[in-house]
């Protein structure tokens, strides 16, 4: 009886400290690039994260690039489902461009200054915010400036 006692005053103090833990909406989640899951790629970073504009569920993703030239960027948005699937956006399937100067880093916000492509309504792929899993994104190609 007194490991029962135990085991829920440590099941009890387990949870209420793991919102402390929790990973907060602030913190910028690598993107998996590559096949070993690396979110860097020919000096180009990528991350996300996930907010809210105007109270509705979005993504905003992050371009640093490393690199000494300007590049232009290309790729098609993703989501990463609860079920393990990954889909596609539902109304406009569109590979989006980019362009980013040497070691210049860039990010979506929902102030709309910075490049529309880099918020994505989560809504265009899952109806519920509950199926989503992780967002990444498909066919990235980097080419440099040639100025």
């Amino acid at each position: 009886m007194k490991w029962i006692k135990k085991y829920i005053f440590c099941f009890i103090f387990i949870i209420s400290v793991s919102p402390i833990f929790a990973q907060s909406n602030t913190e910028w989640t690598p993107i998996g690039l590559t096949a070993s899951g690396k979110n860097i790629q020919n000096g180009v970073e990528v991350f996300y994260r996930v907010g809210k504009c105007s109270k509705e569920p979005v993504v905003f993703i992050k371009f640093n690039n490393h690199n000494t030239y300007g590049i232009i960027l290309q790729w098609y948005d993703a989501v990463f489902t609860k079920d393990f699937k990954w889909v596609k956006n539902k109304k406009v399937d569109i590979k989006k461009f980019l362009t980013i100067e040497g070691n210049e880093t860039i990010s979506g916000d929902c102030s709309g200054k910075n490049q529309k492509e880099l918020v994505v309504k989560i809504k265009d792929f899952v109806n519920n915010i509950d199926d989503f899993n992780l967002f990444g994104i498909k066919s990235f190609t980097i080419s440099s400036i040639n100025k």
